[in-house]
């Protein structure tokens, strides 16, 4: 047995921000969601609604969560079938993007805390013109095991606990500003695919090997190192991680194409065993 491929559709409920830099007091934010952070999302919430929040949990979620799944990027959709991809369609800030602007409080004084004026950019839940706004991705599950007790309503066997994750993908709270309200999806549906192809139109293996084709576009973070068919922005992908003994750390961050990076040549990629939702080159 391989991994079952399932299509995520998710209904923004609230302003999303999944933070990319700052430029003054700009806070911008990325057109997608990581991988990375659909992980920890998805390992904070099990832990809290299954295991009482127990501390210990955190680590072993996160590694059965890395070890069984493997996490496409979700990417906005205006009709909860096909990406709404930046490179493809000009009007995507204009339609897409706000922004929010704030400045603290210091309620003692009856003022606001000085130079801390900033905006924060966001993925709105609705287009200017009035549609509703989604978020779809891939999500594949590790079937060898057996812990899959329904592939098609997806409950599976995590620590003695039949999690059903499309409960869980219902009570997220994706990205930043999470105080605020930001960053709820509803709605969820989890549809088993058969096609054996990705959003984007990418061919993917039942091994969760990725094949890109010249022409196409990067629709995750690929790991640079060694890679020379791909032309585009490089960044560090910087992430905190859990560990039992060093607590939350700053992984060593791996330098990443972007997504929406052009491939000059054809390129099989898979998922990183070290970084959640991150490609490398398939030897």
């Amino acid at each position: 047995m391989g991994f079952v491929h399932y299509r995520v559709v998710l209904k923004l409920l609230s302003p999303l921000h999944i933070g990319k830099r700052k430029y003054r007091n700009l806070m911008e934010t990325r057109d997608y969601v990581p991988g990375r952070t659909l992980w920890g999302a998805l390992t904070a919430r099990i832990v809290r609604d299954y295991f009482d929040g127990r501390k210990d949990m955190y680590e072993k979620i996160g590694n059965f969560l890395n070890e069984n799944f493997r996490f496409g990027y979700l990417w906005p959709s205006l009709d909860g079938e096909n990406p709404y991809f930046p490179w493809e369609h000009e009007d995507f800030d204009y339609l897409l993007k706000s922004g929010y602007m704030g400045q603290p409080v210091d309620y003692t004084r009856g003022a606001t805390d000085e130079g801390q004026l900033h905006e924060a950019e966001f993925i709105a839940p609705k287009t200017r013109d009035g549609r509703q706004v989604y978020l779809i991705g891939d999500l594949w599950v590790n079937d060898k095991n057996g812990f899959i007790a329904s592939k098609e309503t997806l409950k599976v066997q995590i620590e003695g606990k039949t999690v059903v994750l499309k409960d869980i993908f219902n009570s997220l709270q994706l990205g930043g500003e999470r105080s605020y309200g930001w960053g709820r999806v509803g709605e969820a549906r989890l549809l088993k695919q058969e096609n054996a192809r990705t959003i984007g139109n990418v061919k993917v293996t039942n091994d969760v090997t990725l094949n890109f084709p010249a022409g196409g576009r990067l629709t995750s973070h690929l790991i640079a190192n060694k890679v020379k068919s791909v032309m585009g922005e490089v960044e560090p992908l910087t992430g905190y991680r859990y560990d039992s003994t060093k607590g939350w750390y700053m992984q060593d961050p791996p330098v990443c194409f972007v997504p929406g990076s052009k491939i000059t040549s054809p390129i099989k990629t898979k998922f990183s065993e070290e970084f959640p939702g991150v490609l490398e080159i398939s030897e």
